[in-house]
This record gives structure tokens, C-alpha cells and sequence, in this order.
């Protein structure tokens, strides 16, 4: 029995014991001749616990075939495969890396989404020339002042539309080339997000150590293996991207949402390559 069926027999349940339970509440004068016995009124309770309990379950199947017709609409027409870029300050890196892309993935359908999280510098232009440049394939979210990585992220996610999502860095320390074989690596196992794990990190030592001090605090707040890094590089399905973007409270941590949604992650190692504009200024606490 499929879900559609179980739905469909859990409501005229709740629709039928409803009815009876309003028509033994009809009085005499209602109804004729017949009147409910007092004795019965105790089954009415565990009724309506029942109809209650129905009806929500009803209506989360109903959100879960939203869901299930989103994910059917975006395989019918969406790309196979979104590349979400949060750009900050980073004018200088972003449009070759954009460049690497569009060689890298020419052989499957793809988007870029570029978010501008308030850049400092001239990236709202650089980008901007990039949609420009590339209509079929780069779409530019400009979000109206920096909320920081995560808060970006997350737009960027709730504005895709391909099959899978892979997030990269905008300043080409995440080879295009990798994304492709975290992709093929998440097909092929089946897993809702892979992660990339560098091999030698090309980080400057204050995001070393910032990265070291975020995956301490992971580890013992999510309860998450020790050995599974949360990588900021990394490539989810639509399922997990779909769950993810529902979250509308403050101060959003990606890899947290994730985690509360999906135990089938997997890790595979990477490149880490320095950056195309060399170290930036980073701010500790939005970047």
C-alpha cells in the first residue's frame, strides 16, 4: 500500500467516525425518536484523539508530497548539478573560477548561483558582468548588506534549482574538478552529502585555526564521528537542500542543518589549492 493509499484510508476513517460521533450529539428533537445514551460519550474521546492524530498524520504526508513534487518538478526541468558560490571581496578570483567551471562541467547541465554577501570591493559588478556574460548558466542573488558565509550559503541554496548542489569557496581553492568527483561519488554510493577533506590545507593559520575550533565544538555539540569533517566544500541532493532551506531562524550553521537531517554523509580526499588572489583579510566572525 502505497503512501497516496494509506492517506487516502486514514482520512475516510476520520471522516466517517466524525460524522457518527456528531450524529449520536444530535438530540431527539434533531433526529426523531433516537437519542444518545450517556453511556456512550466515553468512546467519543478516544474518537477524536484518533481524528486528530490522522489529521496531522494526513497533513505531514501532505507536506511530504510537496516535497516529493518539488523534487519530481526540479528532475523534470531543473540541471543536473548547482554550483553555489558565496562571494565576498572577491572580485578578483571570482570570474576565473567562474571560467574553470564552464570547462569543467560543459558535459552535464549545470547552474552557477552567485551570492555577493556585501562585498567591500567591486564583486556586485564582477558578478553582475557574469550573468551577463553567461545567461544560460550563472544566476546573481545580491544580498543587501553582509549577513556572513552561512547566511549566504543558504541563500544561495533556496535559489538553486539542479538535482544536486555543490558549494565552492570563491577564491578557487576548491577545484572545479574535485566538485565533479564528489558528485560522482555521491551518485555512486548514494549518500545525501559528500564532503571534501583536504589532503593539505592552503588556508591561512587563522582560518586553520578557526576551522580546527569549529570542528571541536561539531563534534561534541552534533555528537558527529570525529573522523567526518564538515568541510565548507561540499555536494548535497535535493532532498537534504529542500530540508535544509525550510530553517528560518537566525544566525544559520549549514552543517548543523544538515546534520539534523541526514546520517548518510560520506568524505572523500581532496585538493586544496592556494588561492587565485592569494590570502585575503578574513572576518572571524562572518567569514
Amino acid at each position: 500500500m502505497d503512501v497516496e493509499k494509506v492517506s487516502a484510508v486514514l482520512w475516510n476513517q476520520t471522516v466517517n467516525q466524525r460524522d457518527f460521533c456528531a450524529e449520536r450529539h444530535q438530540t431527539s428533537s434533531q433526529r426523531g425518536t433516537y437519542e444518545t445514551k450517556p453511556a456512550g460519550d466515553e468512546h467519543i474521546g478516544v474518537r477524536k484523539i484518533f481524528y486528530n492524530f490522522s489529521r496531522l498524520f494526513c497533513q505531514n504526508l501532505a507536506a511530504l508530497r510537496q516535497n516529493r513534487s518539488k523534487q519530481m518538478s526540479a528532475d523534470a526541468t531543473g540541471p543536473d548539478v548547482s554550483l553555489v558560490i558565496p562571494v565576498y571581496n572577491g572580485s578578483a578570483t571570482v570570474g576565473p573560477l567562474v571560467e574553470q567551471i564552464m570547462g569543467v562541467f560543459a558535459a552535464t547541465t549545470f547552474e552557477i548561483v552567485l551570492v555577493n554577501d556585501g562585498s567591500q570591493d567591486n564583486s556586485e559588478a564582477v558578478c553582475a558582468d557574469l550573468a551577463n556574460k553567461f545567461p544560460e548558466n550563472v544566476r546573481f542573488l545580491d544580498l543587501s548588506r553582509n549577513f556572513g558565509e552561512h547566511s549566504a550559503v543558504l541563500a544561495g541554496l533556496a535559489y538553486t534549482r539542479g538535482r544536486h548542489v555543490a558549494v565552492l569557496d570563491d577564491d578557487g581553492q576548491n577545484p572545479p574538478e574535485e566538485a565533479l568527483r564528489m558528485l560522482d561519488e555521491l551518485k555512486r554510493k548514494n549518500y545525501d552529502v559528500v564532503y571534501g577533506h583536504y589532503i593539505e590545507k592552503k588556508h591561512s593559520w587563522f582560518r586553520n585555526v578557526g576551522s580546527w575550533f569549529n570542528d571541536r565544538i561539531a563534534t561534541f555539540m552534533l555528537q558527529k564521528p570525529k573522523e567526518l569533517y564538515l568541510s565548507s566544500f561540499k555536494v548535497m541532493n535535493r532532498f537534504v537542500v529542500d530540508e535544509v532551506t525550510k530553517y528560518r531562524g537566525p544566525y544559520p550553521y549549514t552543517d548543523g542543518l544538515i546534520y539534523r537531517v541526514t546520517r548518510k554523509l560520506g568524505q572523500i580526499s581532496v585538493e586544496h589549492r592556494a588561492s587565485l588572489g592569494g590570502h585575503r583579510a578574513t572576518r572571524f566572525v562572518n567569514w
